[in-house]
């Protein structure tokens, strides 16, 4: 997929505004444990009921594979099971049918050095709540020079258990001053973890 015109497409369409999906809790980290413990089955019943030991013993055996296995529910915006590395992960859905992405998930995404912690709490679940709302989020970054960084995520339609990431940097005179109403603000510049080519950032729901 060319994540350039879709960024491009996306971009069009919140020009003039931002977009912020306000009232949905955003957790701090995943919902997780080792399928070694011993209650594992319990835990993975509590995400999906149907869940059997015969499952929770697969994937012990499969603990050392580094593929990840899903096992979702047929319901849509149910919840739904990932093993990745030993660990069962709960992935809660929002009632618009996207997952509702931990904080935590953005690091070694794009990250801001120099803004303050509450800030970028605030723009993650900012973040977490348009993607769980409309499976992508937008946001515009200021620094102490005018010049901004905008900051896209969105979520791979033809593999749900990845999300891309833009930043994309914009000087102060090419600014679209509509789109900037309720920015964040950082001092300094801005941190791209890269995983893959240039044009193709990623990262698994399942990446710790």
């Amino acid at each position: 997929m060319k994540i350039t015109r879709v960024f491009g497409a996306i971009a069009l369409t919140l020009a003039g505004l931002t977009v912020q999906a306000q009232g949905l809790a955003i957790p701090a980290y995943h919902d997780s444990l080792s399928v070694f413990d011993d209650h594992a089955l319990a835990f993975s019943r509590k995400c999906m009921p149907l869940v059997t030991d015969t499952d929770v013993h697969q994937w012990v055996l499969t603990s050392g594979n580094t593929n990840t296995i899903t096992s979702r529910s047929k319901i849509p915006g149910k919840g739904y099971i990932g093993v990745s590395k030993g660990k069962i992960y709960c992935v809660h859905m929002s009632t618009d049918g996207f997952p509702i992405i931990p904080r935590s998930f953005y690091e070694g995404t794009i990250s801001f050095p120099g803004m303050e912690p509450d800030v970028m709490d605030a723009l993650r679940t900012d973040m977490s709540q348009q993607l769980a709302m409309k499976g992508f989020s937008h946001a515009w970054v200021l620094n102490e020079q005018g010049n901004a960084v905008e900051v896209l995520y969105f979520i791979d339609s033809s593999q749900p258990t990845f999300v891309h990431y833009i930043a994309h940097f914009v000087k102060k005179d090419d600014l679209p001053s509509p789109s900037l109403q309720t920015p964040y603000h950082t001092v300094g510049g801005v941190r791209l973890n890269s995983r893959g080519s240039v044009h193709e950032q990623l990262k698994s729901l399942f990446e710790e």
